[in-house]
């Protein structure tokens, strides 16, 4: 017996709904609003109760580490005669229990009388050299309690957004479910299944499968009605896992749907002619519906003509056509002689272009491609590897559509499931597999590189983007439309979004010379990017590579937000210059750049060696290195010259020695040895 298959599918839908309720309001994600309405997860609240109490005791150990530095100083200070007072240990220790609460180990450890004795200085020294131990051991305690403190908040933090996150998909993924009592099929199959951007632990098509009742292999009568209701909910989720596979995500280029728009609205004769049937004529549950009808010899109308006249025949009006007479004109394929088997399912001579609408169904392709792609390498007469499958009962090889053909196989989830065995499905995705479809309906098998005007069609959204970035890169004069259409065809394969496009076009792989046109840049967002980068390193006084700049100027055109993205320069720039320059790391802090910071010392070198001086060349870039880091100094270590000692530096320079300024300061020095003599120049 085979049990109802919507009856276990809706009940597995139910208990879906249970369980996503039941982990919604579980322990693990309750939450709690606290003062100033801010929500916590109750998750994170031991991290934050540890926080408190680490908190408190950093606190006190920063209050007691002042009081004993008071202490300390107290007990040290000089009398007149330069000794220090007389203390004993009961008075030292009087103090010292009174901050910590307990004896001095020194004192614990002494008798009555020895506390009583006045200390001497050395002595006291010691005990305040211990004194100062335990300072730095508790400043230590404190630094490690303060990083505990600070990992805590991170952890609860954490918790809290994880909690928040998980809650919203659940309470997201529950608001769509579906009402089960009024709810169809389909509706409860969308469900169950979701989409490419909901997280995988939420999608729960495998149980749906899993609740439906095995097929037997021979049934009849009401058990026959149950079988086709479970092979058309399993059909169902077929189409909806493919459905969902190819969904585009925000922002993406390109789906299935972009492939024949006017897929949708085929005429009743077309809709025929692709083996497809009206939903209006069958339920799910009919076993018509699921493929079990031989095809036979329908007779149609006669197709669009456009589609017909693709190999140059023109179809009459006047006389109906067989599928097979279609196939004629669409592939090149002879019509059979009158009441020769059209089933294909005589191994002798089998028609390999009777299961290709099945397979259009099976990869929801209405387009009309070729049997030919299925057997040879795109293109030439070289046998396909990659299509072939384990034949069941032979276990030799055998090319993937001989075999469904062989075995005369029409329902399109059992030919899906053959084509997963073979390395073309595996190795591509569905993306791919239909734009390879789609490119073989919309030209000459044995011209796959000839760009036919519906193969223009196919890859005009992502060729469109392309010459558009070109255009705004500035090297739109630097790529042939040949390899733009060979960009385009590639990203469209690959089901590129924008954002994927950008980084493909300035990756090596996509052929384009990006870096030289960098290097070359004088117009477009290339040069903008790369004047930007040059003018804010030379701000901070850094050299950029001609790899750094090719680097820098492919991170902003692949970024999502280049203002952002050059902000991040930005402060590796500035960390470049705080490394370069250590002095002046507290006015780059501050917000200064090294660039305004020297420009009065370089207007002053300027003057005193005659010349323009340039901080960023080979030549000059010493100058201020030596300026910034050239004076040492009692507090800092070292510090940047001032003004005074910049010019003694520049002065002592060799290339001083021969500017005019020097000759003129040597004869001045010069004249006045000579008045101090009695010489009058």
């Amino acid at each position: 017996m085979v049990k109802n298959a919507k009856e276990s599918l809706f009940k597995e839908t139910q208990k879906v709904i249970d369980e996503l309720t039941e982990e919604l309001n579980s322990d693990d994600l309750l939450v709690r609003v606290v003062a100033g309405g801010n929500v916590r997860s109750v998750k994170a609240q031991e991290a934050r109760d540890e926080v408190k109490e680490l908190e408190g005791s950093v606190e006190d150990l920063e209050d007691k580490v002042a009081q004993t530095e008071e202490w300390l100083a107290e007990i040290s200070k000089k009398t007149p005669t330069g000794k220090t007072a007389r203390l004993s240990y009961n008075d030292i220790n009087k103090g010292y229990k009174e901050i910590w609460g307990e004896d001095l180990p020194v004192a614990a450890n002494q008798t009555a009388k020895d506390r009583d004795k006045a200390l001497s200085d050395t002595e006291k020294g010691k005990l305040f050299r211990d004194g100062k131990n335990q300072i730095r051991t508790m400043e230590l305690r404190v630094e490690d309690e303060s990083e505990r403190i600070v990992t805590l908040g991170e952890e609860a933090d954490a918790a809290d957004a994880d909690v928040a996150a998980r809650r919203k998909t659940l309470e997201d993924r529950l608001a769509d479910a579906p009402d089960l009592d009024s709810a169809t099929e389909q509706d409860v199959a969308k469900w169950m299944v979701g989409t490419r951007d909901i997280d995988e632990s939420l999608r729960f098509g495998d149980r749906a499968r899993k609740s439906i009742a095995a097929v037997e292999s021979t049934v009849s009568g009401q058990d026959a009605t149950e079988q086709a209701g479970h092979l058309g909910i399993n059909k169902l989720l077929d189409e909806v896992e493919k459905a969902a596979e190819v969904g585009k995500f925000a922002g993406e280029l390109g789906g299935r749907e972009t492939i024949r728009p006017e897929a949708d609205t085929l005429t009743p004769e077309e809709r025929i002619r692709e083996g497809l049937r009206e939903p209006d004529d069958l339920t799910v549950e009919s076993p018509a519906e699921l493929g079990e009808v031989p095809p036979g010899e329908r007779a149609v109308a006669p197709p669009d003509l456009e589609a017909a006249a693709i190999e140059g025949v023109t179809p009459s009006e006047t006389l109906p056509i067989t599928e097979r007479a279609l196939a004629e004109a669409e592939f090149g394929v002879p019509a059979p002689a009158s009441g020769q088997n059209q089933g294909g399912g005589d191994p002798a001579d089998p028609d390999l272009t009777s299961r290709l609408s099945d397979i259009g169904a099976a990869f929801n392709i209405a387009d009309q491609f070729g049997y030919r792609f299925f057997l040879y390498e795109p293109g030439t007469e070289t046998a396909r590897q990659d299509m072939m499958i384990e034949h069941p009962e032979t276990g030799e090889q055998i090319n993937v559509l001989e075999f469904i053909t062989e075995k005369n196989i029409t329902n399109p989830a059992e030919i899906q499931n053959y084509f997963k065995q073979t390395e073309w499905f595996n190795e591509t995705t569905v993306a791919m597999q239909n734009f390879d479809l789609a490119w073989d309906a919309a030209g000459p098998f044995d011209e796959w590189d000839n760009l036919t005007p519906r193969r223009e069609e196919l890859i005009k959204t992502e060729k469109d983007y392309i010459l558009e970035q070109l255009e705004v890169l500035g090297i739109s004069d630097k790529v042939d439309e040949a390899k733009v259409n060979e960009l385009a065809a590639f990203v469209k394969r690959s089901d590129m979004d924008t954002g994927a496009i950008r980084d493909y076009l300035s990756d090596v792989e996509s052929g384009i010379d990006f870096q030289s046109y960098i290097a070359e840049a004088e117009e477009g967002l290339l040069a903008t990017y790369k004047q930007s980068l040059e003018t804010t390193a030379a701000q901070y006084m850094v050299d950029i590579s001609a790899d750094d700049m090719n680097m820098f100027v492919e991170g902003l055109y692949d970024a999502d937000d280049p203002a952002a993205q050059l902000s991040l320069f930005k402060n590796h720039f500035r960390n470049a210059a705080k490394e370069r320059f250590p002095t002046l790391s507290g006015v780059i802090d501050q917000g200064m750049t090294p660039q305004q910071y020297f420009a009065p010392y370089s207007q002053r070198i300027s003057k005193l060696l005659e010349r323009p001086v340039d901080s960023m060349s080979e030549r000059d870039s010493g100058i201020f290195d030596q300026i910034a880091a050239g004076m040492p100094d009692d507090k800092f270590g070292q510090r940047t010259m001032t003004f005074s000692e910049m010019n003694k530096y520049v002065r002592g320079l060799d290339e001083w020695q021969y500017t005019k300024n020097a000759n003129d300061e040597a004869r001045k020095t010069a004249d006045n040895i000579g008045r101090m003599f009695g010489f009058v120049a």
